[in-house]
């Protein structure tokens, strides 16, 4: 749904990351993806991406006279993997084991602030969320297929901690 370059677009990531925990942190985003917007809507989406382009790149609508913008689902998905990217960015699985990563000519920011960088993505993620599921809920089509899919009274806010640094 998400794919590197557009990541890269959302987020500063910079220069040399490695693809492998790109791609990981982007599927693992997709999976917070899920429990935020439910199972079936997420899997209707991702069905019909070619679709919804409004829905995925963000878009702008007018309701009660006034203009709205929203981001889309490429930016929450990118929120959310960089939220996961942060959670581990400093670290290097090996076959001796979990390191940090560490060079002459710098220090390993401190976990406490990936932490709230991550924490801070997350915050992100769901208000943009907030004003996307405005988007959804005034267009019929998705309106229709959201509520279907959630149930009409159902209401979820993304606040699951993924991981605990």
């Amino acid at each position: 749904m998400l794919k590197i370059q557009e990541f890269k677009e959302y987020r500063d990531l910079g220069r040399k990351l490695d693809e492998d925990k790109l791609t990981e942190v982007i599927k693992l985003a997709e999976l917070d993806l899920q429990n935020l917007v439910g199972n079936k809507f997420f899997y209707h989406i991702k069905n019909n991406s070619k679709d919804l382009t409004d829905l995925f790149q963000g878009s702008s609508y007018t309701q009660g006279g006034y203009i709205y913008e929203h981001q889309g689902i490429k930016s929450i998905l990118a929120d959310l993997a960089y939220s996961r990217l942060m959670a581990q960015i400093n670290v290097n699985i090996t076959a001796f084991g979990s390191t940090t990563k560490q060079s002459q000519d710098s220090t390993p920011t401190d976990r406490k602030t990936l932490f709230e960088l991550s924490s801070q993505a997350k915050l992100d993620a769901n208000q943009k969320w907030q004003s996307t599921k405005d988007f959804i809920k005034q267009n019929e089509e998705l309106s229709g297929v959201y509520n279907d899919c959630r149930g009409v009274n159902q209401t979820q806010s993304y606040t699951t901690k993924f991981y605990k640094l």
